[in-house]
């Protein structure tokens, strides 16, 4: 059953003001922790149109956030959880214990997420995407969604579109219909089930139909300093997110490798991760028994994926489960402890 946001605002404060929250909270935390999963931390008036709803929160909820959590849950480092004591860990804590994961490594993370971590003295672990780091490059998400939002303002040439199978995806894609959010949620659904030499195809023939080059300025990932300093705070630890953020299952067996080794020998490298420590997340949750056994050969220790729900501490340490966070359903305390609680 789908729920407005308006009947989940008041389920959720239900439970939050009647004591059901904490009879629940308790209930969850009997064998069980908590990992979130966040992207990007971003003021309301950098969030456009096409940027998703699940890729962000404002500063303003993840402050309320990060407050509510250090009054229900303790925090630990991520690589804890990779200690041979960690169950014995989970079993002493007073409290149930809460990990904050950040996938990609964007910049906003310095300026916003950062800041706030250091005030709450929280710890927090960014996956990076090595590739993007130190760059002005940008997701092809992101170039799509420039190429979306100006093709509304061009008009397209008559028989602009062929017929071949690169060609019907872009007709497909400029044919959505639905409000600029949804039609960029459909665009990358559509193709995210491509390999990536078809995507870059796809972004090439749309910037030719309607005679624009994306418009992406400035840089949207971290530098190295940028990362160095968070890591001399101890409070950031870091893991890989691949090299260039290719979608696992999507890849032979050759670039599969490339992307799981270059990530972590960069990471290696710059000392911001130990070889007894590798911690790994699967690029948009996508993989299987395959990648799983890759991910092992590589060296990984533990990997992430995007599976909403709490983890049990009788974890599959390559198949770790995670609650997404993203403002559209937390941005409210009680919306926040609903979305913990899994209520929706």
């Amino acid at each position: 059953m789908v729920f407005s946001i308006q009947l989940k605002s008041l389920l959720a404060s239900f439970y939050l003001h009647s004591g059901l929250f904490k009879h629940r909270l308790k209930k969850f935390a009997k064998g069980q922790f908590l990992i979130l999963m966040y992207h990007r931390v971003l003021p309301k008036k950098l969030v456009t149109p096409y940027i998703e709803d699940g890729m962000y929160v404002t500063p303003e909820s993840f402050e309320m956030q990060i407050g509510f959590l250090k009054k229900h849950f303790n925090f630990m480092h991520v690589s804890r959880i990779n200690d041979k004591n960690f169950v014995q860990l989970l079993d002493e804590s007073d409290k149930p214990i809460c990990f904050l994961t950040f996938d990609d490594g964007w910049y906003d993370f310095y300026e916003y997420a950062f800041p706030i971590l250091v005030k709450y003295n929280v710890p927090a672990l960014i996956f990076l995407t090595t590739g993007y780091i130190n760059t002005n490059n940008w997701f092809w998400t992101d170039k799509l969604a420039s190429l979306m939002d100006n093709s509304i303002h061009s008009a397209l040439p008559e028989n602009s579109i062929k017929e071949d199978s690169v060609s019907l995806l872009v007709k497909e894609i400029i044919n959505l219909m639905g409000s600029s959010g949804s039609k960029l949620d459909q665009a990358i659904k559509i193709l995210k089930k491509q390999k990536p030499v078809q995507i870059e195809e796809v972004l090439e023939q749309l910037s030719e139909i309607i005679m624009i080059k994306p418009r992406l300025k400035g840089r949207s990932f971290l530098r190295w300093d940028e990362v160095e300093k968070m890591k001399n705070s101890n409070l950031v630890e870091f893991g890989s997110h691949t090299h260039m953020h290719k979608l696992l299952d999507k890849l032979d067996e050759k670039e599969l490798i490339f992307e799981l080794t270059e990530s972590k020998n960069i990471l290696l490298n710059r000392s911001l991760i130990s070889d007894k420590n590798i911690l790994f997340c699967y690029p948009n949750g996508n993989y299987n028994t395959k990648i799983i056994t890759k991910v092992q050969e590589t060296g990984y220790q533990l990997a992430f994926t995007t599976k909403h729900s709490w983890q049990s501490k009788n974890l599959k340490a390559f198949e770790l489960n995670r609650v997404a966070i993203h403002n559209d359903v937390t941005y409210s305390k009680s919306l926040f402890a609903g979305r913990i609680l899994g209520l929706f």
